[in-house]
């Protein structure tokens, strides 16, 4: 799917045309079903359990792990929870970035090359949640065992899924925008990439709350764009120009793009304007100690990361998994980022995937 750099300009005006290809990205991304969808399921602190689980694999297995976008931090933190907890059980491991959300053909690729290897089994981060199936079923008619991480996928051959709940990452941001702004003003949205679903499951989820617990808010602008710091700066630059001092907040799907939105916001000197975001990358946590970014929804992805690990491995041993484990999300601001323990969210200083 091509890049989108504006999908809603404005919602002040929203044409019939825009409105359509949105609900046409949504369809084609696939749903985000809730916990609610799967009848066992593991969620909030209960979901720690397995990362601290001893598990002992039966033989030296050879696991895969096939994530989307490793220069994003959410997915260098699922692979450093995934690579400490593999080395931990003295499993083989693989890793494969496909390079981005728009490159499924080089997901599928890689996981063709490791159904060749013949690996045991692959935990997956799909760039599309449908485009990845096929190539899935074929994994898993190899014997090949599925668990997924951060996004589900569609093959209906999974094992297991480590997911947080994406509306409720969005519900943190638009309850911390929301109570801070005593329930006024207006907002913009930067979701990021089109077409992925737990973007579009966040952006929905901030919608939600918003429209539930802060009616008299206004949601200005719906954008979406690539997951990057010049791509946030741009695209805040721009909507500063079209809502001027209008803009009370803002919602992001990434850290990156809360970082390209302070930049603008101080190259602009646009006053003070709340930067909520999701999945905090290691420089998140000083902009939020300085009052450049406000809020940050925290998936804990080394955990995830090692959680994933610990499934495949009792699905491989031919154990009992729940069917969703959902790890819980905690709203992180400059009043408790002291208590923070960070080996939960972030790789070591100085680690390189």
């Amino acid at each position: 799917m091509a890049s989108l750099r504006h999908v809603l300009r404005s919602s002040a005006v929203v044409t019939l045309l825009g409105f359509s290809f949105l609900l046409t990205i949504a369809a084609a991304a696939g749903a985000q079903p809730a916990p609610a969808a799967y009848k066992d399921v593991i969620q909030g602190d209960g979901a720690k359990v397995w990362m601290t689980k001893e598990v002992t694999p039966k033989k030296k297995y050879a696991i895969a792990v096939a994530l989307p976008n490793m220069p994003d931090p959410t997915w260098q933190s699922v692979w450093y929870g995934c690579q400490v907890q593999a080395q931990k059980l003295g499993l083989e491991s693989r890793i494969a970035d496909a390079g981005g959300f728009n490159k499924l053909d080089v997901q599928v690729s890689q996981i063709e090359n490791f159904i060749q290897l013949k690996v045991d089994g692959i935990i997956i981060g799909p760039v599309q949640t449908d485009g990845v199936a096929p190539v899935l079923r074929r994994a898993a008619d190899a014997g090949i065992k599925i668990v997924d991480a951060f996004i589900l996928d569609n093959s209906g051959r999974t094992s297991s899924r480590v997911i947080n709940d994406q509306r409720e990452i969005g519900a943190a941001e638009a309850n911390y925008l929301g109570k801070a702004l005593g329930g006024k003003g207006g907002v913009v949205m930067l979701y990021g990439g089109a077409g992925v679903t737990s973007l579009l499951a966040r952006g929905e989820g901030f919608k939600e709350a918003l429209k539930r617990q802060y009616p008299d808010m206004k949601i200005l602008a719906e954008r979406f764009s690539e997951v990057s710091r010049p791509e946030g700066f741009k695209q805040m630059e721009d909507l500063l120009q079209a809502f001027p001092g209008q803009i009370g907040g803002v919602y992001t799907g990434g850290s990156f793009l809360a970082d390209g939105v302070a930049d603008a916001v101080a190259a602009k000197r646009a006053g003070k304007i709340l930067i909520a975001t999701a999945s905090p990358n290691p420089g998140t946590i000083d902009r939020i100690k300085r009052g450049e970014i406000h809020m940050t929804a925290d998936q804990q992805n080394v955990m995830m990361g090692r959680i994933a690990t610990n499934i495949m491995v009792s699905v491989l041993n031919g154990d009992k998994v729940p069917e969703l484990i959902v790890p819980p999300i905690r709203e992180l601001t400059v009043e408790n980022m002291g208590t923070v323990d960070w080996s939960l969210t972030l790789p070591p200083a100085g680690w390189k995937p």
